[in-house]
């Protein structure tokens, strides 16, 4: 499939890689702000030379050659992107967080409606393998053993993506906050019912702009609570500590050094092998699912919950459809 990437950043180019190196996939475009910033992503990925540059994305997105496009913009540029290409129903993968407010996130579900488009959203996480693998161990739980969750995942993203120190853009909660909301919601939603209240504490106290540190406490339906902290002002490895009636399930520095990544349930430690290439993987479960005129793993319903729950709004769901966790 040819894909194009709108906003050749950071996270853009760890997918270009991944589609170099695919033999089902070619990256046919990629459009940004400046000529100057497409070709250097294009020197620096080692992509074709023949690859489109573009800085207009009206011209971009009708091109019929074009299968697939992957938003890799800041997040308050998607909606405006996404809306067009769905005009001219172009399948995406949109990186997270779907967008930064709930009007525009409503648009782009009622949008979505009406194009034949399939869409995924970019939660790379969910193709660990360390993480999959405690997903389908956490399935043998009852709803009624879980009594509280904890994540705690902090890194120092002060450098890097600095356009979201600006007012309107998330910080903490982009880069790491909506992740773990991701991993709570797609461990624990089809064990203990969708969360019925969300409440968000964050500080800003450093920059004195956006969200540096942040701290989120969840209720599921069953009674099942959970709490996540992150911040961007310091280094903590991802810690999940799972506490059970049974005694305590627990994931630590999953993001770190692959030796370091350990899993345990109960008394069990799992074995897993975590060097997959998380990008290309959620890139082949969007084909996949594009092929197969099916559902991605991650689909527009479940991105639209995220951000209900990203602005501690549970009360909104219902617009997503139940089916989908």
């Amino acid at each position: 499939m040819n894909i194009g990437i709108v906003g050749p950043g950071r996270v853009a180019a760890r997918f270009a890689n991944s589609i170099n190196a695919m033999p089902n996939a070619t990256l046919f475009g990629v459009c940004g702000k400046t000529h100057a910033s497409v070709e250097d992503f294009i020197i620096k990925t080692n992509s074709a030379e023949n690859c489109i540059q573009s800085i207009n994305f009206d011209e971009f997105v009708q091109n019929d050659s074009l299968d697939i496009i992957i938003i890799a913009t800041p997040d308050n540029m998607h909606t405006e992107l996404v809306l067009k290409a769905l005009q001219f129903n172009k399948h995406l993968l949109i990186e997270k967080p779907l967008c930064t407010n709930l009007e525009d996130a409503q648009k782009i579900m009622v949008a979505a409606r009406n194009s034949t488009s399939t869409i995924a959203l970019g939660y790379h996480l969910r193709w660990h393998t360390g993480l999959r693998l405690l997903k389908q161990k956490l399935q043998t739980l009852s709803s009624n053993e879980i009594s509280h969750v904890s994540l705690n995942w902090s890194h120092t993203f002060i450098q890097e993506a600095k356009w979201r120190q600006n007012p309107g853009q998330w910080w903490c909660m982009t880069t790491l906050g909506t992740h773990c909301i991701d991993i709570i919601r797609w461990y624990f939603v089809p064990i203990c019912g969708e969360l019925d209240e969300l409440n968000i504490i964050s500080s800003n106290s450093k920059f004195n702009t956006t969200d540096e540190t942040l701290t989120m406490a969840m209720r599921f339906q069953n009674g099942t609570t959970a709490s996540i902290h992150c911040s961007i002002l310091s280094d903590e490895p991802f810690s999940l500590h799972i506490h059970t009636h049974k005694g305590l399930i627990v994931a630590d520095d999953m993001m770190g050094l692959p030796a370091n990544r350990k899993v345990v349930f109960y008394e069990e430690i799992l074995s897993f092998n975590s060097d997959n290439d998380l990008y290309r993987d959620e890139l082949n479960d969007l084909m996949r699912a594009i092929q197969g005129n099916s559902e991605p793993e991650v689909t527009l319903r479940y991105g639209y919950k995220n951000m209900c729950n990203m602005l501690s709004n549970c009360d909104t769901i219902c617009i997503a459809n139940t089916d989908d966790s």
